[in-house]
């Protein structure tokens, strides 16, 4: 018996001649450019073809291969041009899109063949070796290998010696996987914890195994630990060293005291800043305010 892709072929071949009697006697319509798509193996557990839509219908344990990428899911739609060529595919159920190291699920994929772009919703996440994504939506770009996606939150395992893992909240991320590159923009928010970095924009760059490795944090970049704080117009975090470098007419400050200077530095296991051609401002008078013991009792 013949494979269910081979079927497909063979079903819509013979839809050929047909459309070709029809035609005949009628001045041909003039030439359109044809776009040159893909090749897209097909497979599932049953096959419905729609000749007169020209669309296919698989069910069951199905997979569709372009190049170097699968996508599987339960349920998968198809549609075809006159040549026969896949146009797109809308695959629902279980969706898993796998492209070399990374892997993107949710409960709905949009395949466009002609730009190998996959759209994926319905509690959508990504993985790719430490690195673990969840959002709104995804678009996964096949041909360059990028993966963009709304409101995501991203966890990266640590790469620093005490193990704790980094999380990154943002209104959007666009990750270059050739270039080991990610970009988070809109409202950020750098976690670790004991410390949290904000700012518009971070770039960062990720180790051989997806984990992130070092970020710059730009555009109103403050960070907080505990009572001790950052900031100034830039803040690049070593995550293996965990140390923040905040530059760009920086100030910090420890709750009563404010200090200006060219960097500070801030090691987040040891809880310790360092500044550099530091000038502050000191407030003994809060300190011992805070320091001083609290009394209260009751009548």
């Amino acid at each position: 018996m013949a494979s269910a892709p081979a079927l497909l072929l063979m079903l819509l071949a013979a839809a050929a001649p047909a459309s070709s009697r029809a035609s005949r006697g009628r001045p041909s319509a003039p030439a359109q450019k044809q776009v040159l798509l893909e090749p897209v193996q097909l497979s599932g557990d049953v096959l419905e073809l729609r000749q007169g839509d020209r669309t296919a219908l698989y069910t069951g344990h199905v997979v569709a291969v372009r190049k170097d990428a699968t996508l599987r899911c339960d349920t998968l739609t198809g549609w075809f041009d006159a040549s026969n060529q896949p146009l797109r595919f809308d695959c629902v159920g279980h969706v898993q899109a796998v492209q070399r190291d990374t892997t993107v699920e949710g409960e709905r994929a949009e395949f466009d063949n002609a730009t190998g772009v996959v759209v994926v919703t319905g509690s959508p996440r990504a993985t790719r070796g430490g690195v673990r994504v969840s959002g709104r939506r995804f678009r996964f770009d096949t041909v360059r290998d990028e993966l963009s996606g709304e409101e995501p939150t991203t966890v990266s395992d640590s790469t620093g010696s005490d193990g704790r893992p980094v999380t990154i909240r943002a209104r959007a991320v666009r990750v270059d996987n050739a270039r080991g590159t990610a970009v988070w923009t809109g409202d950020v928010r750098v976690l670790r914890e004991g410390a949290v970095i904000r700012c518009q924009r971070l770039v960062a760059q990720s180790a051989p195994d997806g984990r992130l490795s070092r970020a710059a944090c730009t555009g109103a970049a403050r960070l907080d630990m505990a009572e001790r704080w950052a900031e100034g117009e830039r803040a690049d975090y070593d995550v293996t060293s965990a140390r923040v470098f905040v530059t760009g007419n920086p100030r910090a400050g420890d709750g009563v005291n404010l200090m200006n200077g060219t960097r500070f530095v801030v090691d987040v296991e040891q809880r310790l800043v360092v500044g550099e051609n530091v000038r502050a401002r000191l407030d003994p008078a809060a300190a011992r305010a805070r320091q001083a013991p609290k009394v209260g009792g009751t009548r």
